[in-house]
């Protein structure tokens, strides 16, 4: 549903991206990566976050 790319040199660089779902209960969201990507940098600084909230309630 969504994507992102980033070419980065020797610096600090961030990205993100958001997402809104019309979920049922018990749905399930997963976040999956292509094969050829990756997270990297060095292995003290590669940081990753996923946030889920319920933004609302349908009738």
């Amino acid at each position: 549903l969504v994507s992102a790319f980033a070419r980065q040199g020797n610096d600090y660089a961030s990205g993100g991206n958001s997402i809104i779902l019309r979920l049922k209960k018990n749905d399930k969201v997963y976040l999956q990566t292509r094969r050829t990507v990756y997270l990297y940098g060095r292995t003290d600084e590669v940081y990753a976050t996923f946030s889920g909230y319920m933004i609302g309630q349908l009738p």
